[in-house]
């Protein structure tokens, strides 16, 4: 929430600043009401990943916060199984239908990777919904493993590069791709690709959760929490790039992060996902024909750079 000095005179006279502590209060307490729920045999599971995170060399942690879409996982996990570094994968299950989380535990049980089905999420509002996922992840996930390095991503973000988020981190707090509020100063790495140094921002009191007060999505309750007792200038964050693909119709516009991970959005909320998911896999399986692809040649048109 913002700063109370920082309500207009009209938003005071409508109790603006009332209802936005009522609403963060209220979210707060399903927050930690969520996150004390854990699957049957979780303790089990944990021990089970945390004898990954032994020896010297500490394998980073890669969270996936799944919803809906079985199809989607399984390329993820093709690609992430092809292209990460030294990297410990989990697929977090958000999704509400039985159907779908059969379908990804299955799929995850055939790939050896990590799964869990979160508790259920009665949240109906999308960006609640997933902070809490995120949130949840931390408190019985991130914390009891104490990894070097924890990441979050989206489940239909696709790396076409090997990657190691530790090495992109280096001896920084954070990293990720800036997501700011114009024109205040209020600012946030965005949900789908944030990485934290955990031995630096654990004496922060996180918190996952959309702040819209503060023109902030989700995670952006982090802003008073961590993001803004970084200098941001000192940090470092990924590059981000929209770019259209203009050599075959119909054309479709592709979010490219690191000139590595491919990002088409949508998966679980846009209604003609289904429609272009076909053809996303078709572009994945081309350029994973090409290593040397860039987005500055032949196969993507450069539409729009994000400035930092």
């Amino acid at each position: 929430m913002k700063r109370l000095r920082d309500f207009t005179p009209a938003q005071w006279l409508a109790g603006q600043p009332l209802v936005d502590a009522f609403k963060q209060t209220r979210n707060d307490l399903y927050l930690k009401l969520f996150c004390r729920h854990t699957p049957e045999g979780h303790a089990v599971w944990l021990a089970a990943l945390k004898n990954h995170f032994v020896g010297e060399v500490m394998p980073d942690l890669v969270l996936s916060i799944a919803f809906e879409q079985p199809k989607v996982i399984a390329t993820q996990i093709q690609y992430i199984r092809d292209n990460a570094e030294n990297s410990v994968f989990v697929v977090a299950d958000n999704s509400r239908t039985p159907a779908a989380r059969q379908a990804i535990q299955s799929l995850c049980a055939q790939a050896s990777v990590a799964y869990i089905g979160l508790p259920r999420n009665t949240a109906r509002h999308a960006n609640r919904s997933h902070g809490m996922a995120m949130q949840w992840c931390y408190e019985n996930i991130v914390r009891p493993l104490q990894p070097r390095c924890f990441t979050y991503i989206d489940h239909d973000l696709i790396p076409t590069k090997p990657f190691s988020f530790s090495r992109l981190l280096g001896n920084h707090p954070i990293y990720g791709v800036l997501w700011k509020n114009k024109p205040d100063d209020a600012w946030q790495l965005w949900a789908g690709y944030c990485s934290f140094n955990y031995s630096q921002t654990q004496k922060y009191q996180l918190n996952f959760l959309y702040d819209f007060s503060n023109g902030l999505d989700t995670g952006g309750r982090n802003f008073t929490r961590l993001y803004q007792h970084q200098s941001r200038s000192q940090l470092t964050f990924a590059s981000n790039v929209l770019a259209t693909l203009t050599n075959k119709a119909p054309t479709l516009t592709l979010q490219i992060i690191d000139d590595c991970w491919i990002h088409m959005g949508g998966a679980g909320h846009k209604t003609d996902f289904n429609n272009n998911y076909e053809y996303f896999r078709h572009i994945l399986e081309r350029l994973n024909e090409l290593p040397g692809w860039s987005i500055h040649g032949q196969t993507f048109e450069q539409v729009k750079t994000i400035n930092h």
